[in-house]
């Protein structure tokens, strides 16, 4: 039987354990914070409650990821796997 790889992107609501127990790959978001690496906080959640309560009017964003890093993981996938899948 070939191996199937599934790709998925961070915001797929899976959780990480889940994302390793099956060998999913995920491709990282775009986080743009211009304080971020100064607010308190795991998660970009926790980071914008942080910035609302220090008065910071820029709270950090998020993006998709640039084509070419879709590409690189791609890629990467396709070397363990002959069949990918792609989240919505």
């Amino acid at each position: 039987m070939e191996k199937i790889g599934l790709v998925v992107d961070e915001t797929a609501s899976l959780s990480k354990e889940l994302i390793e127990k099956y060998g999913m790959t995920a491709v990282p978001y775009v986080v743009d914070r211009r304080d971020g690496d100064n607010l308190p906080g795991k998660n970009i959640f926790q980071k914008i409650r942080g910035a609302e309560k220090k008065g910071i009017k820029t709270l950090p964003k998020t993006s998709q990821p640039p084509p070419w890093i879709f590409k690189n993981f791609f890629e990467k996938e396709l070397k363990k796997a002959k069949k990918f899948f792609v989240s919505p």
